[in-house]
Formats: C-alpha cells, sequence, structure tokens
C-alpha cells in the first residue's frame, strides 16, 4: 500500500515538474499576434528561447503552433539570425506576459525594410514648373536643376516615376524610371527635357 501510493506520488511530481518546465504540449491557449513588413522568407519567432516558429513572406498574422498553458508566463522574441535579407530590424510589442485564461493574439511584430534613394539627373531643364510623380510622392524639380530626388523606396519595391506637369515651353521625358529598388541607393533615372516645337 505505502509503495502504491509513493509511485502515485512520484508520477504527481513528474508531472508538475514537466508542466512547470514547459515540457511536452500540454497547453490549451493559442500565442499569437499581428505582423507586417516581411516580404521574403527568413525570419522565425521564439516563445521562452524555443518553440521556434518560421514566417513566411507576405504574413499578416502568426501563431506558436504549440499551444501554452494557462497562467503561463511567455516571452515572444525574434531568434538571433533570422532577419530576413531586406529586413533591417523587427520590433515585438507586447511580446511577454502572463496568459491568464485566455488566447493571446495581441502580440505585435513590426519589421521595418531598408529604403534606398531614389532619383538621377536632370537636362535641358530651363524653366520652372516640372513635378515628378512616384507613386503618391509629388518632386517640383526647379529651372537649371541638373539633379533630382524623390523619396526613398523600400527595397524590393516597385517604383515608376512619371511626369506628373511638364514645365512651360519644354516637354520632359523619363528613361530608366520604371523598376525594382535593389539593395544600393539608385541614381540612375534620367530626365531629359526639350523645347516644344
Amino acid at each position: 500500500m505505502k509503495s502504491s501510493i509513493l509511485r502515485t506520488g512520484l508520477a504527481l511530481a513528474c508531472a508538475v515538474s514537466l508542466a512547470s518546465c514547459g515540457g511536452g504540449n500540454t497547453g490549451t491557449l493559442v500565442l499569437g499576434g499581428q505582423i507586417s513588413g516581411i516580404t521574403l522568407p527568413g525570419l522565425v519567432l521564439q516563445n521562452n528561447g524555443g518553440s521556434d516558429l518560421a514566417i513566411p513572406a507576405g504574413a499578416t498574422s502568426f501563431a506558436f503552433t504549440d499551444l501554452v498553458p494557462t497562467d503561463a508566463i511567455y516571452n515572444v522574441k525574434v531568434k538571433d539570425g533570422t532577419l530576413p535579407a531586406n529586413v533591417q530590424r523587427c520590433d515585438v510589442t507586447g511580446g511577454s506576459g502572463n496568459t491568464g485564461v485566455y488566447n493571446v493574439n495581441t502580440i505585435i511584430v513590426t519589421c521595418v525594410i531598408f529604403t534606398h534613394a531614389l532619383g538621377g539627373s536632370v537636362s535641358g531643364l530651363t524653366t520652372d514648373g516640372l513635378v515628378l510623380l512616384n507613386g503618391t510622392d509629388k518632386v517640383t524639380v526647379k529651372a537649371n536643376a541638373t539633379s533630382f530626388a524623390m523619396a526613398p523606396v523600400s527595397q524590393g519595391y516597385p517604383f515608376g516615376i512619371t511626369v506628373f506637369q511638364q514645365p512651360a515651353g519644354l516637354t520632359c521625358s523619363i528613361a530608366n524610371g520604371v523598376g525594382t529598388q535593389g539593395t544600393t541607393d539608385n541614381n540612375g533615372v534620367a530626365i531629359a527635357c526639350k523645347p516644344n516645337t
């Protein structure tokens, strides 16, 4: 009888020990949240230094496959050395806390993609009035300018510079104005203006 009670006590102690140390997948709660700025694969999230979760390109939300127990401490971080090639950093907001008795879906992971300059040369611009457009970015180029700069563009994102407004008496054309932003500054766009005939 004494032996039976001892074995039962040991089994219970082992079960409690495993649960407190995170052994096994004994939880019932989902741990996750929202994510932004992921256009390439490579990012891995961790909870309490384990439970690796690879984030696919284009993901806007995430949830760890390992469920967590009630009243459990969680600490979600970016695994060292797992930033995608075009990402400068990823910030985790609300990544640590106690689950209580509810699913956790309030963790926010915000990744910042590298940006690079976009611009180039200007020739023949003898009057004011030239306005360039790239998406929502609008830039006015003054007379006699020899160069221009648009707002920086995120690495791997498309750009398309167009003439929003021609200067008086001139017609300006654009070369190399459409493409995908690379891994360095892009100063290869060329604006050439000629008198109207």
